[in-house]
């Protein structure tokens, strides 16, 4: 089932030495092409081997089952690049010829290669000096790296470096293991790797949107809205003159472009509020409207579910499951 947020997830890898058991990275490379077309998300890779091959048309037969509509971007879902001046190892999908001749790192200017460029996270298996290149283009981006262990290689011995390293606000690292787990069973470990890309590259930002009148209740307010996100592993915050040294109002712009949602309280009736509420919805943001008790709303949004709270205490209690509802993507 498509999820309400999608990721471009660039998969990487190949079947040679020194990648272990090429049969087992085929059923993986396999299953894990088809769990990321089936979960609605775009797959990207290289054009250039074996694996890419392997997981191209996996993706291309997953497109054909569970249809093959564009991503968000307006762009084909199975995306492949090949270097410059070389022939594509396969024809799945969309395949692009890439602007550079070659993805090393010894160049005058560091040119991030498209597909690394595009990617919300990178999952890598096997592979040698190839696969180091990658992931040193994932770092240079700043790109989540996931590398599986199972198949040996470069791809295991960046896992143990990442792991030793591992540190994320929301995401503890016993859940990063999964990527040591073997690969016995191909499409549960599929599952789970796409699950954890999801939770490492998807915004867990909340944008606050209220009104800035001094009001003691409206503090309360958003100091329960802060925690209910907080239980639910996401992070609120709203932007006014004392938590940004520009201009406000394109930092305002900015947390509503890439955060996972947004809460709208309108109690107050501010005109600013109803603006940037405007600019989420032309961004298709999904918004948890919130009003006080006693807030009359005008026409064009009294339509939208709203939670109308007593007190910051009633709102605390009421606006998890409310936010739990919005920012589930299954």
């Amino acid at each position: 089932m498509a999820r309400h947020d999608t990721l471009k997830l660039l998969v990487a890898g190949t079947l040679n030495p020194p990648s272990t058991d090429p049969d087992a990275l085929r059923a993986f490379g396999a299953a894990l092409a088809h769990e990321v077309i089936q979960c609605g998300h775009t797959l990207m890779g290289g054009c250039m081997n074996a694996f890419d091959t392997v997981v191209a048309e996996a993706a291309h037969r997953a497109l054909a089952r569970h249809g093959a509509a564009p991503a968000a971007d307006g762009l084909p879902r199975l995306r492949s690049f090949v270097l410059g001046g070389q022939q594509p190892a396969h024809a799945f999908g969309s395949v692009v010829r890439s602007r550079l001749n070659n993805w090393q790192l010894d160049k005058d200017a560091l040119l991030v290669p498209e597909q690394v460029a595009q990617a919300d996270a990178v999952v890598l298996c096997g592979g040698g000096d190839g696969t180091l290149v990658a992931a040193n283009w994932a770092r240079i981006a700043g790109k989540p790296l996931l590398p599986l262990a199972a198949f040996g290689g470069a791809a295991e011995r960046l896992y143990l470096r990442e792991l030793e390293g591992f540190a994320h606000p929301y995401i503890p690292a016993s859940r990063y293991e999964v990527l040591g787990r073997l690969a016995a069973q191909p499409a549960s470990l599929a599952a789970d790797v796409v699950q954890l890309a999801e939770a490492l590259a998807l915004p867990r930002e909340v944008a606050v949107l209220m009104s800035y009148a001094d009001d003691a209740g409206l503090e309360a307010s958003f100091s329960a809205v802060r925690q209910a996100c907080h239980q639910l592993g996401f992070r609120a915050d709203r932007v006014d003159h004392g938590n940004t040294l520009g201009r406000i109002v394109p930092a305002i712009m900015h947390r509503i472009e890439h955060c996972a949602f947004v809460v709208c309280d309108l109690t107050g009736l501010r005109p600013n509020v109803f603006y940037e509420l405007g600019f989420a919805t032309g961004l298709h943001k999904r918004v948890v409207q919130i009003a006080r008790e006693g807030t009359e709303l005008p026409f064009d949004v009294h339509d939208h579910p709203t939670l109308f709270y007593r007190d910051a205490e009633a709102l605390k209690r009421e606006l998890g499951e409310r936010i739990a509802l919005v920012a589930q993507r299954g």
